[in-house]
């Protein structure tokens, strides 16, 4: 199972959508919309995306482009089993999870039904089903990823 978040990039905020492809050759299809942080790298003249420790804000700044495996594990934030991204360059603990703007963030993906002026709406039951479908694909041994691609 493979995710794909095309980001818009903005000063504010960082709104997306979460593209799904359930098996290899299928096509990706609309999922949900994103909210993150906003985008701290840099667009270099070559079109590649440069990422440096240095760019985070702790708290204020959305993970670097790239692909990311993904698990269901347990939070100690949010107390129960959620979805994590893996191995992200200068961050731990990213999840995705339920919110309204990116005060409910850290660097998280908040996923939702409708995004409008910086505000996502509908996250939890979203969540609720992101998890069970990641779950169900690890559990019958399928590998899921995640790539995040920043808009220009």
């Amino acid at each position: 199972m493979r995710f794909h978040v095309l980001r818009e990039l903005h000063q504010m905020a960082t709104p997306g959508i979460l593209l799904m492809q359930k098996f290899d050759g299928d096509p990706f299809t609309p999922y949900c919309d994103t909210l993150e942080d906003p985008v701290r790298e840099q667009l270099q003249d070559d079109g590649k995306w440069l990422w440096r420790p240095e760019f985070k804000i702790p708290g204020e700044t959305a993970i670097p482009s790239g692909l990311y495996d993904l698990t269901v594990n347990f939070s100690p934030h949010f107390n129960k089993n959620m979805i994590e991204v893996l191995n992200v360059p200068d961050f731990s603990g990213i999840r995705w999870h339920g919110g309204n703007t990116t005060a409910d963030t850290e660097g998280c993906l908040l996923v939702g039904l409708k995004q409008i002026n910086f505000h996502i709406a509908g996250g939890i039951r979203i969540n609720g089903e992101l998890i069970d479908l990641v779950s169900a694909a690890l559990e019958s041994g399928a590998s899921v990823s995640v790539f995040y691609e920043n808009g220009r």
